[in-house]
C-alpha cells in the first residue's frame, strides 16, 4: 500500500511555506476561510493533474481557480490579489511505499509572471523525500534552474497528460476512472434523489457527436423545405400566368371594340358632313339678302346726318347761342375758383382745430394762452385782418415758449425714469441674492473673495475665504448698531485659514490694480486666544470661526460700552448704544448711513431684505408718477408740433374768397337761364332733336343689319372651314381604319361584323362602346395591378428580380417552365439521397452510440453491484437497479431495439410504423434552433436521461426494500448512507490491487448525519482499509477525531494560514 505522509505548500492561497504531516487517515478542521478546502484542492490538483476542477462542496458559489490560489485572491475589487509581481508556487505530496519502504514525491510547480499573464504549470515525480528537493533558495521559491535534488536539476514535465500517465502508474497502475472519482468524492454533498447521485458520481458523462447527424437532418429538412418552396413557387407562378391570360383576353376585346368604334366614327363623320353641306347652302342665300339691306340703310343714314349738320351750323350763328356759350364758360371758371378756395378753407379750418386741440391740452394743465373765441375769429369773414394777425402772432409766441418749456420737462422726466428703472433692476438683483441667503457686500470685497476662492480651487485647497461679518454674531441686539458703526468697512475684511494666508496675499498683490480698499486679515497673528473684557464691545460679539473671533476681540476689546454719554470720557475708547463714540479725547456721532444696513448676525439678512423691499416700493411708486407725467407731456408736445402758423397765414383769406365765388356763380347762372328761354333758340333746338332721333333709329337698324351680316359671314366661313376639315378627317379615319384592318384581319372582321350586328345610329354605337372600352381599360389596369402585386410579392418572397409589369411576363413563364421541367425532378432525387444519409447516420452514429452507452451503464451497474456484494453496513447491503425512464419509455424501446444493429431501414416497414412519432420528435429536438436548443440537445444526447435508478436494500434476514419507497420515512443521515457506501465501494473496486494508494477524500463530510451514524460510517470506511482524508467544521471534530490517526487544525491570521496538529 502507498500512503500519503506529508504535504508541502509554497505560495498556495494563504499558505506561504507550510509542510503538513499526515499519519494514516486524517481529519482537517478549522473555522471557515481558514484553509481546510484549500489543502484538499492542493491534494486533488496533484493527484488528478486537473487544473480546472476545484472542490465546490464547501461553497457552491465560490469561483476558485488556479491563479486565485497562486496569487492569493482576496475577493476585494480594488485589490484582487495579495501577491504582487512574479510568483512561483509549489504543491508537493510525499508518499511512503510500504512494499519497498521508500518515499516518492508527486508535485507541481506553477509560475505566474503577473496578474494578467497566463500561468505556466510544470509537473514532477521524484523518488525521494521532501528534504531532498530545494523548494526554497535564498528565502524565496526556487526557479526551474534552482529546483534541484541534491546537485541534479529536477526534470519537469510540461504536459499534464504525460504527468497524469506517470502518476497513475506510480500510484499503483490506477484506472482512468480514478481521475474522475477523486473530484467527485470531494464535491459530494447530501442530495435528494438516487438519480442525481448516479449521474454525478457513478455514471460518467459520455458525449455523443451529433454534428454530422444534425447537418444531415438539416440538409434533409432544407431539401424538404426546398421542395416545398419550389412547389409553392410553381403555384404562385401559375397564378401570375393566369393573370397574364386574363390581361391578354381583356386587350383582345378592347382591340375588337376599337375596330367597331373606328367603323362607327367613319359612318358618323359621313352623316355629319352631309348635314353641314346642306346648312352651308341655306346660309349663303341669307347672306346675300342681308348685304343688300345694309347698303340701303347706309344711304338713308347719310342723308339724315347731313341734314343734322346743316341745322347745327345755323344754330351756331344765332346771337343767343353765342351768349349761352360765353356764360357757360364763365360758370366753369368760377366753379374751379370756388373749389380751390374751399380747399384752402378746409386747410385753414383743419389747422384751427389742431390749435384748438393743443389749447385744450394746455388748459388741462391750467396753462391758458388763448381764448376759444379768439381762435374762432381766424375763420370769421367779419373779423378785421389786423385783429387776425395779432391773434396769429400771439399764438406763435406762446406756443413756441410752451414747446420749449415742456420739451425740457419731458427730457428731464425721461432721464429720471431711466435712472429709476436701473435702480429697480439693481434692487431686484439684491433681493434675489438676499432670498438666496446672500448679503449684499461692496463690489471690491466680493471680487477679492472670488479671486482667492478660484486660486484655492485651482490648488485643490479644501477651504474657502470668508467675509469677516459673515462669521460674527452680536449677542445683545441693543449694541448691534454700535458694533456695525464702529467696525464700519472692517466688517468687509477677508478671513482665510492661516495656512493659506500667504497664498491669499499673493492673489491680492496680483489683482491690486483692479481691486483695492479691501482688508485681508493676517490670521497668522490671530491664532493665540485673548482674554475678553466683559465691559467691551468684544464681549457681546461671538464668532463661528476661531480666527474671526480672535480678530473681533483684537478690534473691539479696547472699546468700552457706556450707558451714559458722561461716562465716555472715563475710558480711552468708548461708545454708547446710540453710536456716540469717544476716541483720541474726541466724541462724535457715527453717521447713521454706516450702521443703518446691518451685515453682522443672522438678523442682518432679514433687515437688509426689509430695507431693500421698502426701497423697491418707493422706486416703483416714483416710476409710476414719472411715467404718468410723461404720458401727459408727450401728447401735449405732439399736439403743439402739429400746430403750423404758416398754414394759418397762407389760408387766412379763404373764407372771403369762397363767399365771392358763390356770388359770381349765382349771377352767371341767372344770365344762362334767361338766354335758354329765347323763342328763336327753342325752334332750332326742336328741329335738331327730331333729326337726331330719326338718324339714331336708322343707325340702330343699319348697325343691326351689319352685325347680322358679319355673324352670318363668319358662320359661312366657319362652315366652309369645318366642311374642309371634316372631309380631311374622314379621309384620315378611312386611311387609319384600312391600316388597322390590314394589321390584324381577324380582329378587323370581328369588329366590322360586330358593328353591323348593332343596328343603331353610328354616334350611339361610338358612345356605348367607348364607355365599354373605358370599363375594359379600367378592368385591364386592375388586372395589371394584381399582376404587378403578385410579381412583386413573388420577387420579395423569393429574392429575385424578374421585373414588375405585363411586359416582363415572359420572365415568369420561363421560370415556371424551368421549375416544372427541371428543378422539381432534381430536388426529388437529392431528397432521396439526403433521406438515406440521415437514416444511416442516425442509426450508426446516434442510436447505436446511445444504445452502446446504455449497455455500458448496465455493465457499470453490474460491476458496482459486484463490488457491493458481501459488503454490509450494519444489517443492510445495497444493490443498485437500472430501468428505463418511464417518461421516455418509447424512446428507450426504440434505442434498445435489436433492429438498430441490423442495418434496418428506419423509415420503412415495421420500424417506421412502430416509432414514427418518436423518430420525428427526436429529430425535432436534435435540430432545435431556439433558446432552449442547447439544453434540449444536451438532455437527449445524454444516455442517462433515458434511465431511472433505485437502490435495493437487503437485510441479512432476506427482507428487501426499495430506497425510493422508504426515502421519505428516513432521517437525513439515513438517506445519505447508501451514497457513501456506493462511493466507498467504487473506490474499493478501483483499489482492488494491494500495491496502490487507498485515498478517499470528502469535504464537509457527513453533513446531515448524527454522531452515531458518523461513527458507524467511519468504522465502515476504516474496515475497507482506506486512507481517509476529510475536512469538517470544528463541531464534528470530537466524533470523527476518535476514528482517524491525525487531526490537523487550519488557522488563519490575516493573510496567512498555518496548520497545527491536534491531539484529543
Amino acid at each position: 500500500m502507498k500512503k500519503l505522509c506529508r504535504i508541502r505548500l509554497i505560495n498556495w492561497h494563504y499558505f506561504v511555506n507550510e509542510t503538513i504531516s499526515v499519519n494514516g487517515s486524517c481529519l482537517i478542521t478549522g473555522e471557515n476561510t481558514a484553509g481546510k478546502s484549500t489543502i484538499l484542492d492542493a491534494i486533488q490538483l496533484v493527484l488528478t493533474t486537473n487544473q480546472r476542477k476545484f472542490n465546490t462542496a464547501a461553497n457552491e458559489k465560490s469561483n476558485r481557480n488556479l491563479k486565485g490560489y497562486v496569487r492569493c485572491k482576496t475577493g476585494i475589487e480594488s485589490q484582487p490579489y495579495n501577491r504582487k509581481g512574479s510568483i512561483i508556487s509549489y504543491v508537493a505530496l510525499e508518499f511512503h511505499d510500504e512494499k519497498t519502504d521508500k518515499y516518492f514525491i508527486l508535485g507541481v510547480k506553477i509560475d505566474s509572471p503577473d496578474e494578467d499573464s497566463s500561468l505556466t504549470t510544470k509537473w514532477f515525480l521524484e523518488e525521494c523525500s521532501l528534504e531532498d528537493l530545494s523548494f526554497i533558495v535564498n528565502d524565496r521559491p526556487a526557479t526551474n534552474e534552482e529546483f534541484r535534488r541534491n546537485d541534479r536539476k529536477v526534470p519537469l514535465i510540461s504536459q499534464a497528460t504525460e504527468a497524469k500517465r506517470r502518476y497513475a502508474r506510480r500510484l499503483g497502475d490506477l484506472e482512468e476512472k480514478f481521475f474522475d472519482m477523486i473530484p467527485r468524492s470531494l464535491a459530494f454533498k447530501p442530495m435528494d434523489n438516487v438519480k442525481e447521485f448516479i449521474n454525478r458520481f457513478i455514471l460518467p458523462e459520455r458525449t455523443i457527436e451529433v454534428a454530422t447527424l444534425k447537418n444531415n437532418i438539416s440538409a434533409l429538412r432544407e431539401l424538404e423545405e426546398l421542395m416545398k418552396l419550389t412547389k409553392e413557387k410553381v403555384d404562385k407562378l401559375g397564378i401570375i400566368l393566369k393573370r397574364g391570360e386574363e390581361i391578354s383576353d381583356n386587350q383582345k376585346e378592347i382591340q375588337v371594340n376599337q375596330i367597331l368604334i373606328a367603323k362607327a366614327e367613319i359612318e358618323s363623320a359621313k352623316q355629319q358632313l352631309e348635314m353641314l353641306e346642306d346648312t352651308l347652302k341655306g346660309d349663303t342665300i341669307k347672306l346675300d339678302a342681308l348685304e343688300s339691306k345694309s347698303k340701303d340703310l347706309k344711304e338713308k343714314y347719310d342723308q339724315e346726318n347731313q341734314r343734322l349738320t346743316n341745322l347745327k351750323i345755323a344754330l351756331g350763328q344765332n346771337e343767343t347761342t353765342l351768349l349761352i356759350t360765353s356764360t357757360k364758360n364763365n360758370i366753369q371758371s368760377y366753379r374751379r375758383d370756388k373749389v380751390d378756395a374751399e380747399k384752402s378753407q378746409q386747410n385753414l379750418l383743419g389747422m384751427i382745430q389742431k390749435f384748438h386741440t393743443a389749447n385744450i391740452k394746455l388748459n388741462e394743465l391750467r396753462d391758458f394762452i388763448l381764448l376759444k373765441d379768439d381762435l374762432l375769429k381766424l375763420k370769421s369773414i367779419t373779423a378785421e385782418e389786423s385783429e387776425k394777425i395779432a391773434i396769429i402772432n400771439l399764438l406763435k409766441k406762446n406756443l413756441s415758449e410752451r414747446k420749449e418749456i415742456y420739451t425740457a420737462e419731458r427730457y428731464s422726466k425721461t432721464s429720471e425714469l431711466q435712472e429709476l428703472k436701473e435702480t429697480n433692476i439693481s434692487l431686484n438683483e439684491d433681493i434675489t441674492k438676499l432670498k438666496n441667503k446672500k448679503l449684499i457686500y461692496p463690489e471690491m470685497t466680493t471680487r477679492l473673495k472670488e479671486e482667492i476662492k478660484k486660486e484655492f480651487e485651482k490648488r485643490n485647497i479644501q477651504t474657502e475665504p470668508y467675509i469677516f461679518s459673515d462669521l460674527l454674531e452680536v449677542t445683545d441686539p441693543k449694541w448691534q448698531d454700535a458694533v456695525e458703526g464702529y467696525l464700519h468697512t472692517q466688517r468687509f475684511n477677508i478671513i482665510v485659514d492661516p495656512k493659506y494666508y500667504d497664498i491669499a496675499l499673493d492673489v491680492y498683490n496680483r489683482v491690486k490694480k483692479e481691486i483695492h480698499t479691501v482688508g485681508l486679515v493676517n490670521t497668522i497673528e490671530m491664532t493665540s486666544p485673548r482674554e475678553v473684557d466683559a465691559a467691551s464691545l468684544a464681549y457681546i460679539v461671538s464668532g463661528s470661526n476661531r480666527w474671526a473671533a480672535a480678530y473681533a476681540t483684537y478690534l473691539l476689546n479696547r472699546v468700552i460700552r457706556c450707558d451714559e454719554i458722561q461716562d465716555l470720557k472715563k475710558h480711552k475708547v468708548a461708545i454708547t448704544a446710540d453710536c456716540m463714540v469717544y476716541q483720541n479725547y474726541t466724541v462724535k456721532k457715527i453717521k447713521p448711513d454706516i450702521y443703518r444696513t446691518p451685515y453682522i448676525g443672522a438678523h442682518a439678512l432679514v433687515v437688509q431684505m426689509e430695507q431693500k423691499l421698502n426701497q423697491l416700493r418707493t422706486v416703483e411708486d416714483s416710476m409710476k408718477e414719472v411715467q404718468q407725467r410723461i404720458n401727459v407731456l408727450q401728447p401735449l408736445l405732439d399736439a403743439i408740433s402739429n400746430c403750423r402758423i404758416d398754414v394759418i397765414k397762407e389760408n387766412l383769406s379763404a373764407p372771403i374768397e369762397v363767399e365771392k365765388c358763390e356770388k359770381k356763380l349765382e349771377e352767371e347762372q341767372r344770365k344762362l337761364t334767361e338766354a335758354e328761354n329765347d323763342p328763336s333758340y327753342l325752334d332750332f333746338k326742336i328741329m335738331i332733336d327730331e333729326t337726331e332721333n330719326k338718324a339714331r333709329l336708322i343707325e340702330i337698324e343699319k348697325d343691326t343689319a351689319i352685325k347680322e351680316t358679319g355673324k352670318l359671314m363668319n358662320k359661312v366661313a366657319e362652315s366652309q372651314r369645318r366642311n374642309k376639315n371634316m372631309a380631311h378627317d374622314l379621309s384620315e379615319l378611312e386611311k387609319k381604319f384600312d391600316s388597322s384592318c390590314a394589321e390584324d384581319v381577324q380582329t378587323a372582321e370581328r369588329g366590322i361584323s360586330k358593328f353591323y350586328e348593332q343596328g343603331k345610329d353610328p354616334a350611339t354605337i361610338v358612345f356605348n362602346f367607348t364607355r365599354q372600352n373605358v370599363r375594359l381599360n379600367t378592368q385591364g389596369d386592375k388586372l395589371k395591378e394584381y399582376l404587378v402585386s403578385d410579381q412583386m410579392t413573388y420577387c420579395k418572397d423569393y429574392d429575385c428580380d424578374f421585373g414588375n409589369s405585363y411586359e416582363r411576363l415572359g420572365e415568369y413563364i420561363g421560370e415556371h417552365h424551368r421549375l416544372t421541367a427541371s428543378d422539381i425532378i432534381k430536388y426529388a432525387d437529392e431528397l432521396e439521397t439526403a433521406k438515406s444519409n440521415c437514416q444511416r447516420e442516425f442509426r450508426e452514429s446516434f442510436l447505436a452510440k446511445l444504445k452502446e452507452n446504455i449497455e455500458d451503464s448496465k455493465t457499470e451497474f453490474r460491476m458496482l453491484n459486484r463490488s457491493l456484494k458481501g459488503i454490509y453496513y450494519g444489517d443492510d447491503s445495497y444493490k443498485f437497479e437500472l430501468t428505463a425512464n418511464k417518461k421516455k419509455n418509447r424512446l428507450y424501446e426504440m434505442i434498445t431495439s435489436p433492429e438498430i444493429e441490423t442495418g434496418y431501414d428506419l423509415w420503412s416497414q415495421n420500424f417506421d410504423e412502430d416509432f414514427k412519432e418518436e423518430l420525428e420528435d427526436l429529430f425535432g429536438k436534435l435540430t432545435a434552433d431556439d433558446d432552449r436548443g442547447e439544453k434540449v440537445l444536451s438532455e437527449y444526447t445524454d444516455y442517462r436521461s433515458y434511465l431511472d435508478y433505485d437502490i435495493l436494500i437487503e437485510k441479512k434476514d432476506g427482507e428487501q426494500q426499495r430506497f425510493s419507497k422508504i426515502y421519505g420515512e428516513k432521517s437525513g443521515g439515513e438517506t445519505q448512507t447508501p451514497y457513501y457506501v456506493a462511493i466507498a465501494a467504487s473506490f474499493a473496486q478501483l483499489y482492488k490491487f494491494e500495491d496502490t494508494i487507498r485515498i478517499i477524500m470528502f469535504d464537509e463530510a457527513f453533513d446531515k448525519m448524527d454522531d452515531d451514524r458518523i461513527t458507524s460510517m467511519m468504522d465502515f470506511l476504516n474496515g475497507l482499509g482506506f486512507q481517509i482524508i476529510l475536512a469538517t467544521p470544528p463541531a464534528k471534530m470530537e466524533v470523527i477525531g476518535e476514528k482517524v490517526d491525525t487531526i490537523l487544525i487550519a488557522i488563519r491570521e490575516g493573510v496567512t494560514s498555518i496548520v497545527e496538529e491536534y491531539f484529543l
